[in-house]
């Protein structure tokens, strides 16, 4: 009897540690991407199919060149308007015959003690010509 209960018990809290980590979730983003006709600007929007993954995004503007690329400004995305809408704009000296990209950083936006993961994104490289 005394056997029973404890593999009984095993297996109870075997089953109940399979529904937590089951809670976790991953959600996809992407953001859209363009250079302002002057050279002051990169700007874009994220999308994601969960809301709590659009706003308050760190977005980092990258220049390529051989070697490491260059970090040239970041945005946090629908700040400082504050509504969610997944905007951002970074303001830069942007150079004429360059290429740049933008990077979405990963977010966790679940409760304490679960991973709810909003995925990070690259976009292309983008030529900025003026």
């Amino acid at each position: 009897m005394r056997r029973t209960l404890v593999v009984g018990c095993a297996l109870v809290a075997l089953i109940g540690t399979g529904a937590a980590l089951a809670h976790d979730a991953r959600y996809r983003t992407s953001s859209s991407f363009g250079l302002a006709t002057g050279p002051d600007a990169a700007l874009g929007s994220i999308s994601s199919s969960n809301a709590g993954c659009v706003k308050g995004r760190t977005v980092k503007l990258h220049m390529v060149r051989g070697g490491r690329d260059a970090l040239v400004g970041r945005d946090r995305s629908g700040v400082p308007s504050g509504n969610g809408d997944g905007y951002w704009t970074v303001q830069a000296n942007l150079r004429s015959g360059k290429r740049y990209y933008a990077k979405v950083q990963k977010k966790n936006i679940g409760p304490r003690g679960h991973e709810h993961i909003c995925r990070g994104y690259r976009t292309s490289a983008v030529p900025f010509t003026f």
